[in-house]
């Protein structure tokens, strides 16, 4: 895959966008509109970004980091609201969702950041900063994808499709390498822009919400919440199935590499 290549090539949700706003889609202006920065949270599927999101949007200091630069979402609610570009959509996300002086959240995949920063939006904002959220088992969140990919079934909350999934290592390993693309292309996204970057898994999250929601409201420049978690809303959907894949995969590996099991 070539980095280069692959961030100069709109992807799918900004080639939607342009075609439904135009010409409309950059920030002309010289000052930033709001007086909070912009939270990006660059993520990967199945990365853990649902539970990050659902623990930042309890301390009541950050609202947002829902799925808002889909081009579904977009298109829906630039209908619904009447917005005629989509700086208008962002100020309007702003105004709508963010109360008592809270700092607005966006989910974004690294072509969803690479559309941010050619349209400007950045420049909305007195500041940006990316919280890269990743996964420390990259095996996990593959096959997580792979099942969910198959049964259609995203969120706790989703019924999906009712299929069964079957283990299948060619997927698996298609979404080890892109999401490897992916989560550098994040880095030198931010390194290039020099965008402040700090990076959380999601295995920290699990183990400690408190103590690396405090240290990431630090490098926001937001101050931290007297906040205690709650359970989150979203629930933990692997099972007994995800660790027989993981495992049949781990062995494929030792079988294409020649390797007796240990």
């Amino acid at each position: 895959m070539s980095y280069l290549k692959s961030l100069r090539t709109p992807g799918r949700h900004e080639t939607t966008i342009k075609r439904q706003f135009g010409s409309r889609v950059r920030f002309e202006g010289t000052t930033p509109v709001f007086d909070k920065p912009l939270i990006l949270m660059a993520f990967t599927n199945r990365c853990g970004s649902h539970l990050l999101a659902d623990y930042l949007r309890q301390t009541g200091q950050l609202a947002g980091f829902g799925e808002y630069l889909n081009h579904d979402v977009v298109a829906n609610q630039s209908a619904e609201h009447g917005y005629d570009s989509f700086p208008d959509y962002i100020a309007g996300l702003q105004a709508r969702i963010c109360l008592r002086g809270q700092a607005l959240g966006l989910k974004g995949s690294y072509d969803q950041i690479a559309m941010l920063l050619r349209w400007n939006i950045g420049a909305m904002f007195p500041g940006v900063r990316v919280v890269h959220i990743l996964r420390e088992d990259a095996l996990a969140q593959a096959v997580s994808l792979s099942i969910a990919r198959q049964t259609e079934k995203w969120t706790s909350h989703q019924t999906g499709n009712g299929a069964a999934p079957t283990f299948q290592p060619k997927l698996i390993e298609s979404i080890l390498q892109s999401h490897e693309a992916a989560n550098t292309m994040i880095g030198l996204l931010a390194q290039a822009a020099a965008l402040p970057r700090m990076q959380i898994s999601y295995e920290q999250v699990m183990h400690d919400p408190a103590t690396y929601v405090r240290r990431l409201f630090g490098f926001c420049g937001v101050e931290a919440p007297d906040w205690v978690p709650r359970v989150p809303t979203v629930k933990k959907q692997a099972d007994a199935l995800n660790a027989e894949f993981a495992q049949a995969y781990r062995a494929q590996v030792l079988r294409e590499a020649g390797i007796n099991s240990l």
